[in-house]
């Protein structure tokens, strides 16, 4: 199975499973502005980013939503890309999570590989 198709199927069974938070944070993100529903879904979504607490929803519920409120908004290009600039804070923070559990794993893996520990 390519690749590809993994990817796919591991998106619906994410998707099924994260659909309805996500219409529930797209019912309470809808505003006029791009920016302002932009913010809004990261407020639903990381209530707690201000005071440097985890999300509570993942990006996968602010990726839906956001497609929700695109939809049944009518951003112009400069406004959805203001708006998919303020969801995609939450996934750059994901990433940076990532990408520090992923360096701990390492390190500790090339010290236990070197019998430092």
């Amino acid at each position: 199975m390519p690749v590809k198709n993994i990817l796919y199927d591991e998106f619906k069974q994410d998707k099924q499973t994260w659909i309805e938070p996500a219409e529930s944070v797209a019912i309470l993100s809808m505003r006029p502005r791009p920016r302002e529903a932009g913010k809004q879904i990261i407020k639903q979504c990381w209530p707690d980013k201000e005071s440097g607490g985890e999300p509570d929803l993942p990006y996968t519920v602010a990726t839906l939503a956001a497609r929700m409120v695109v939809r049944a908004s009518s951003f112009n290009k400069e406004g959805e890309r203001k708006f998919w600039g303020e969801v995609e804070k939450l996934l750059r923070y994901e990433e940076a999570q990532a990408e520090r559990v992923w360096n701990e794993r390492f390190i500790s893996a090339y010290l236990k590989m070197l019998g430092l520990i």
